[in-house]
């Protein structure tokens, strides 16, 4: 039976004007080979350039589970971004969210 790993630890952000960076450790309880990283994001874009109309976008990235570094690009000021970051061994993972302003 496989159980899903905990969560990864010390998840880390760094904001610039236009990208967000994201690192964190591996699980503390890996159960098992870490086989990849998803990163799932979600945020508020305004459309029009002048915040009066908004779309949301949304999208996953899967990493190799050596790598627990990632840099979302075009990251915009004033919107809402939602980070989830999560571990996954052979069929199971476990989310840690992020909610940035």
């Amino acid at each position: 039976m496989v159980v899903a790993p905990s969560r990864p630890l010390d998840v880390r952000y760094r904001l610039t004007f236009n990208q967000t960076f994201i690192s964190w450790s591996p699980p503390q309880k890996p159960r098992g080979v870490i086989t990849n990283y998803l990163i799932c994001y979600q945020y508020d874009y305004s459309s029009d350039g002048v915040n009066t109309s908004y779309s949301t976008v949304s999208d996953t990235v899967t990493l190799p589970g050596n790598v627990t570094t990632w840099v979302f690009n075009n990251t915009q000021w004033g919107s809402d971004l939602q980070l989830k970051v999560c571990g996954m061994n052979l069929c199971k993972f476990d989310w840690v969210s992020i909610f940035l302003a």
